[in-house]
């Protein structure tokens, strides 16, 4: 996903909101990268995360929840692992990366370089 400085932010903040995380992310069309123009940021990272942080997650029986667990506690666990490389090599969780109830939060990471394993795999 790219945003440009006079597109429409604030629906794109929305709109990914929902569909990076549809499927607990494991959609093939799923929003995995976003490529924001400087000048609007922090303002759509910042309404992007709020957004992120009020997704409820939990049972997907439940009409309540927004996103469930990925397909087995190994695939949580190995993209858990890509969160903590991701911050050890300098990025930054402005969201989620810790598992609640079994469930990894939706998580939402700046500063990912392409050779991660979280933008690589």
């Amino acid at each position: 996903m790219i945003i440009e400085a006079d597109g429409d932010w604030e629906t794109a903040a929305k709109k990914i909101a929902v569909a990076g995380f549809s499927h607990a992310g494991q959609s093939c069309i799923s929003t995995q990268r976003i490529y924001v123009h400087s000048s609007v940021a922090d303002a759509f990272t910042d309404r992007l995360v709020s957004l992120v942080e009020k997704l409820v997650v939990g049972d997907p029986m439940d009409e309540a929840t927004d996103v469930s667990s990925l397909i087995s506690e190994g695939d949580r666990d190995r993209v858990r692992s890509w969160i903590e490389e991701a911050e050890a090599g300098g990025a930054k969780v402005l969201a989620g990366g810790e598992v609640r109830n079994g469930v990894l939060a939706p998580t939402v990471i700046t500063g990912a370089r392409p050779e991660m394993k979280v933008c690589s795999e």
